[in-house]
């Protein structure tokens, strides 16, 4: 038996090989709903980056400090609260943004105070203030909140290490809230 040739039928020129729109709306979603948790998660770590590095340079003008504070024969800290002396012992501390004492320290600056004998913070020290304490401090964004860090070595030897939402506080040694719905400072403290 032979079989006659058939011809196939013609292509429809409307279906060339494309994708259709349902096809491309299913894509689309994929990628929006794969967005919707990939940034917050990356704004997140973001956060917690520039907190570390907060950490490793309160770190660091700690250990300056320290050191400066060898020089002197009473153990006071006098002289080296103080950004002359702390880079003289820390020179890549000098790329920090730094600020004088002020009520307002700008974005991403660090300050750095001295802590009298009976727990005041010296705005202004001089070379011969007789101090026995320090305080640094920084704030950073976190999404929509304005977070603050402060790291302090009280002259009774105790160590606060504090963070809290707005505006620079009075420092103390009492504890402070946690700042509701913020990526590095939960507890009022780093």
């Amino acid at each position: 038996m032979t079989r006659t040739p058939t011809s196939a039928a013609p292509r429809s020129a409307s279906r060339q090989g494309g994708f259709t729109l349902i096809e491309l709306l299913v894509v689309m979603i994929i990628i929006a709903i794969l967005m919707a948790v990939a940034v917050p998660t990356f704004l997140a770590e973001k956060s917690r980056a520039r907190k570390t590095q907060i950490i490793q340079n309160f770190h660091n003008i700690e250990l300056a400090i320290q050191a400066c504070s060898l020089q002197n024969t009473d153990g006071s800290y006098a002289g080296c609260a103080d950004w002359i002396p702390i880079w003289k012992y820390e020179p890549t501390l000098g790329n920090l943004p730094i600020c004088c004492a002020t009520p307002e320290v700008p974005a991403n600056a660090y300050d750095i105070n001295a802590i009298d004998g009976s727990n005041t913070i010296i705005w202004w020290p001089d070379e011969t203030t007789p101090y026995s304490g320090f305080e640094t401090d920084t704030w950073m964004q976190d999404g929509g909140k304005k977070i603050w860090f402060q790291f302090a070595h009280w002259p009774d030897g105790t160590i606060t290490r504090k963070c809290g939402e707005g505006n620079r506080p009075t420092f103390t040694k009492t504890a402070e809230p946690g700042v509701p719905g913020s990526r590095v400072c939960r507890t009022g403290k780093w």
